[in-house]
């Protein structure tokens, strides 16, 4: 599945088909390894790289607004991380 304005976004900021299906393969890994536990903390460090390239890319296309948006998700992911790698309280 393609999404017309992504594919326009990613060649416009100079990837290529294959730089794109790479890209996509990463995002896709990064999302299927959230969510099991033992693998979330891995697939939020993933999905915050991810984010944060598509996020640069905004930023050097000159879209401060949106790139500044665009960071969000990147917080968001990097909360996911702590969250996952914070020692489990034992209640012994």
């Amino acid at each position: 599945m393609q999404a017309p304005q992504e594919m326009e976004f990613l060649q416009s900021a100079g990837l290529g088909p294959a730089q794109i299906m790479l890209f996509g393969l990463l995002q896709v890994a990064g999302a299927v390894l959230l969510v099991p536990k033992k693998t979330r903390f891995a697939g939020a460090l993933l999905a915050a790289a991810a984010f944060a390239v598509s996020a640069v890319l905004i930023f050097l296309q000159g879209n401060m607004a949106f790139g500044l948006i665009s960071l969000l998700p990147v917080a968001l992911a990097g909360l996911i991380a702590y969250q996952a790698a914070k020692p489990k309280e034992n209640n012994s």
